[in-house]
């Protein structure tokens, strides 16, 4: 039967929802997924060094605004989308990745200011060490953002994209066609950071997901019944 993914947005309501797949032979199955709410993870950043992502002034909040404008329709769902170009689990975007910081969906403030959810997962890299795309896809976007920094968006099909946020510097461009485990960039801290780190996120059919559940192989993941 192989393994079925299906994407919860981390922003999803509890409740009980009917999902359905094609098989190769055409056959149409349903089945039923439970979502469940947890507990929002607080993270009180104090001190942020870099104020002007505190009190954002109206120049960058325009920026930001412009920026978010391209991105939304990138990252969103579309009902026809590309044939999947990668295979899972997708491999690790730097060499030799450590254990995430656990903050994928954590509830944040600056200096005492509620800001948005985290929307990927944080990795303790040093600055300079080299960004791997997780896996064959083709570059969407590729700029410097206000609070991502340099960033790098990676179309994969099958509605899959990943981000690749802080980055000293990026060496892929849009509509380049890129291969799993090719250099895109190196670690950086550009952006809304306290320190050098790698920001990983991903995106499937619009919804917003833990991108560590990708890096894990299928086989060791929990069965559902």
């Amino acid at each position: 039967m192989g393994t079925c993914y299906y994407p919860v947005d981390m922003d999803m309501k509890s409740g009980s929802y009917t999902i359905s797949r094609r098989t190769t032979g055409g056959k149409l199955e349903t089945a039923q997924i439970i979502v469940t709410e947890t507990p929002c993870r607080q993270e009180d950043l104090k001190n942020f060094p870099k104020k002007e992502f505190v009190d954002v002034s109206a120049v960058n909040q325009a920026r930001a605004a412009k920026e978010a404008a391209v991105i939304g329709p990138l990252i969103g769902y579309k009902p026809s989308v590309r044939p999947a170009v990668f295979d899972l689990p997708v491999g690790k975007p730097v060499k030799n990745l450590p254990k995430g910081e656990g903050n994928f969906g954590a509830c944040r403030t600056l200096d005492g200011q509620p800001r948005d959810r985290h929307t990927g997962q944080d990795y303790p890299v040093s600055v300079g060490e080299p960004v791997l795309s997780v896996g064959n896809g083709r570059v969407v976007l590729a700029a410097s953002h206000f609070y991502s920094g340099n960033a790098v968006y990676i179309d994969h099909g099958n509605g899959l994209i990943s981000e690749y946020f802080h980055l000293k510097g990026f060496s892929v461009k849009a509509d380049q066609t890129v291969t799993k485990g090719q250099r895109i960039g190196v670690v950086g801290e550009t952006g809304r950071v306290t320190g050098p780190h790698l920001h990983l996120g991903v995106r499937w059919h619009g919804a917003c997901i833990n991108p560590g559940f990708l890096l894990v192989d299928p086989s060791d993941l929990p069965e559902v019944k």
